[in-house]
């Protein structure tokens, strides 16, 4: 299986390191598995196993406008995914998660997003948890990494909890 994982960055966290995690245990049990990102190496606290291909989008963002550097994002996102032909999509963290979502609609390609923060704690404009609200439901899944992060999308019908 070809399995596609999106994140903002490896610079150090949670949600990075079980990204580096599941990456490896995924290789390991013979899943080709590629990294998209929109930040560069050099500020990684993680390493990759190798043989993990990884393709940085930041260089392609070179705007200060959020809603050009937003499209940019989102535009460039689906193209580094679709590079990768995956079977499934994971992606890491709220305004990835939306990002990703976006990107994808219409391309046939499951995405399972993975929250790793209490939606009451994360700090979103309206708009973000709006779309938020709007578009989880158009995912594969949604994870949750605690039972107390998952009660904060009680209204999500693909809610699972690791």
């Amino acid at each position: 299986m070809k399995i596609t994982l999106v994140i903002k960055s490896l610079t150090g966290g949670g949600a990075e390191k079980v990204l580096v995690l599941l990456a490896a245990g995924f290789q390991n049990k013979g899943h080709e598995v590629s990294i998209v990102t929109m930040s560069g190496e050099q500020t990684d606290a993680y390493t990759l196993a190798p043989g993990i291909h990884r393709d940085d989008i930041q260089h392609l963002i070179n705007t200060s406008s959020p809603i050009i550097k937003n499209w940019t994002l989102i535009r460039a996102l689906r193209s580094a995914i679709k590079l990768t032909t995956p079977d499934v999509v994971i992606s890491f963290v709220h305004m990835v998660n939306i990002r990703t979502i976006i990107s994808l609609y219409g391309a046939n390609i499951p995405v399972i997003v993975s929250e790793h923060t209490d939606p009451h704690l994360a700090k979103l404009s309206f708009f973000w948890k709006s779309l938020r609200r709007l578009l989880y439901p158009l995912a594969k899944k949604l994870v949750c990494v605690s039972q107390g992060v998952a009660t904060g999308f009680h209204w999500s019908k693909n809610l699972n909890v690791i």
